[in-house]
């Protein structure tokens, strides 16, 4: 069945376009497209149409609302348009069929529990136009493997990822200062967490249950402020946590991060953390200098003459490293 939404409605047809709240919610619709003046979809205009399986969505939607498409479970994928900014609370929850999205560059904002329960969702690319990933936005994404973080984002909240078991690794963004309260926890597949130098809080309980973490890379010279509980039912024993080179007396000391048994400092001059010193780190803080945003280069592990900043005297230490120890591969 296609059905077809011909007008709009509103006290101003020219000023006030939106979706006829017509019986739709709940309906057994499997196909639907807005039509083209269409400019917001409503708060759950679509909440338990489970066996729609595809809706076009126009350029002329800003907006979509609360749970509009909450708990249509046939729903496999969606394309959101370039003209959409915001995708608010729960607005895809509980679409379990739900595979992939695609989030344009023109959103700045995912809400809470935007995605949260889509069990079937395996990988998602948020753009580098989000600043904010709110509550539990993909919480219980139980399939969900791969997730980029752009480095537009400053902070994720409480329980963002929390239950996304499939997980098995993050790598979070250095525009990040904050990690909320349970953000992952239960990623209990999760095996490798980095953690930026601009972190400088992580909530209480962040990274509970996540008991398949094997390296943790905490690249701030100061530990984050965290409690006890943070970390809580990580294996403190075998879990490494990489730190900055010189810093690792502050970890054992900082709460939160001395109960892990096993500390260790990363090379002096290893700025793409691949636990080696070679000419891949000296091609990567040339190319950063020369302004070509090399992949994997962490700024803060490049400075090696400690003046906070990044230049060629940085290059001529990188090589003197180089010339002593031509090959080197730490026997940690």
């Amino acid at each position: 069945q296609v059905i077809y939404l011909i007008g709009s409605a509103g006290r101003d047809r020219g000023k006030y376009i939106y979706i006829q709240l017509i019986d739709i919610e709940g309906t057994e619709i499997t196909e639907y497209i807005v039509p083209n003046d269409v400019t917001s979809i409503g708060d759950y205009a679509f909440r338990d149409c489970s066996g729609l399986i595809s809706v076009t969505i126009p350029n002329s939607v800003t907006s979509i609302g609360n749970g509009a498409f909450s708990g249509c479970s046939g729903l496999t994928s969606v394309t959101i348009p370039s003209s959409v900014t915001s995708i608010s609370s729960g607005a895809f929850a509980y679409c379990k069929g739900l595979t992939s999205v695609i989030i344009p560059n023109s959103v700045t904002s995912i809400g809470q529990g935007a995605f949260g329960s889509c069990s079937g969702l395996t990988s998602v690319t948020i753009p580098n136009s989000v600043t904010s990933i709110g509550n539990s936005a993909f919480g219980s994404c139980s399939g969900l493997t791969s997730v980029t973080i752009p480095n537009s984002v400053t902070s994720i909240g409480d329980w963002a990822f929390s239950g996304c078991s499939g997980l098995t690794s993050i790598t979070i963004p250095s525009s990040v200062t904050s990690i909320g309260y349970n953000a992952f926890y239960g990623c209990s597949g999760l095996t490798s967490a980095i953690i930026p130098s601009s972190v400088t809080s992580i909530e209480s309980s962040a990274f509970s249950g996540c008991s398949s973490l094997t390296s943790i890379l905490s690249l701030n010279n100061i530990p984050p402020t965290c409690s006890t509980y943070s970390f809580d039912n990580v294996n403190m024993e075998n879990c490494v946590l990489w730190v900055p080179k010189g810093c690792a007396n502050a970890y054992k000391e900082a709460d939160g991060w001395k109960d892990f048994q096993n500390i260790r400092e990363l090379a002096f001059g290893d700025v793409n953390i691949d636990f080696e010193v070679n000419q891949t780190d000296l091609d990567a803080t040339v190319d950063f200098i020369m302004d070509k945003d090399p992949e994997g280069f962490y700024e803060n592990l490049a400075d090696l003459n400690g003046d906070d900043k990044v230049d060629a005297a940085d290059v001529v230490k990188l090589v003197t490293i180089l010339n002593i120890q031509e090959g080197l591969n730490m026997d940690w």
